[in-house]
């Protein structure tokens, strides 16, 4: 592992040509995409029932082109802000004012958030928070990977993250890292000694968090046949889930 961020994969050889390469294509995507976007944003104002239409856009998570040696053309299970941080994009009339919220929310609050606005009542299961209500306390946004190099779930002990915005708390098996984004975007230094009461909340609330988890049933198993598990393994490989 990269020594300055252990939340890294190993060192790939990535030559400065391909990440620039790399970085062009995926900025000519996201600029189809942001075009595809205008496009359907606009015919939905020219129907009669526009204003009452609401929209959420976002994503599933960020894209790193070639920082840390990452490898090129599969997805990374690094847990950084390249990759955690994503748009989303909520248009609710008449509930949401226009304008930016730095407050970070997590994917789990776009439901309630719709729910809400759709004055459907809230299931007593769904996670999250509206976004609609205000809130003064910060709830930092959980993100966990259960990817082969970390140790794949052991015991429970998958790499998981929590940020309010500035500080970052790394937890995985070797170890848990607080991170100071003001000061070190890279998330390079371990800053947990200078400020170990905000590492212990952390800490704390991530405990809570995962002893919440433990009672839930486990996940069952798809009862896949030979063909079927190999076609599904082939989609993955081609959205580069699987090497």
């Amino acid at each position: 592992y990269d020594a300055h961020s252990p939340s890294m994969p190993p060192q790939v050889s990535v030559s400065r040509e391909m990440i620039e390469v790399r970085r062009e294509r995926y900025y000519e995507q996201a600029s189809v995409l942001d075009q595809e976007t205008n496009r359907v944003l606009s015919a939905l104002a020219t129907l009669q029932e526009g204003d009452e239409i609401l929209i959420a856009i976002a994503s599933d998570h960020g894209e790193m082109l070639g920082e840390y040696g990452r490898k090129l053309g599969a997805h990374s299970s690094a847990l950084v802000e390249t990759t955690i941080r994503i748009p989303l994009l909520l248009r609710i009339p008449g509930r949401l004012p226009p304008g930016v919220q730095r407050q970070p929310v997590s994917l789990i609050d776009v439901l309630p958030t719709l729910l809400e606005a759709l004055e459907i009542p809230l299931l007593e299961q769904v996670e999250g928070r509206s976004l609609l209500s205000p809130h003064r306390d910060v709830v930092p946004a959980y993100s966990e990977t259960f990817y082969a190099y970390v140790g794949r779930a052991k015991d429970g002990k998958q790499t998981a993250s929590l940020r309010d915005g500035r500080f970052v708390l790394l937890s995985r098996p070797g170890g848990d890292k607080l991170f100071d984004l003001a000061s070190d975007p890279a998330e390079r230094e371990d800053v947990s000694a200078r400020h170990p009461e905000r590492f212990a909340r952390f800490r704390q609330r991530l405990a809570h968090l995962q002893r919440g988890w433990s009672d839930a049933p486990a996940p069952k198993l798809l009862d896949f046949s030979i063909d079927e598990q190999a076609d599904h393994e082939e989609r993955l490989r081609a959205l580069g889930y699987l090497e």
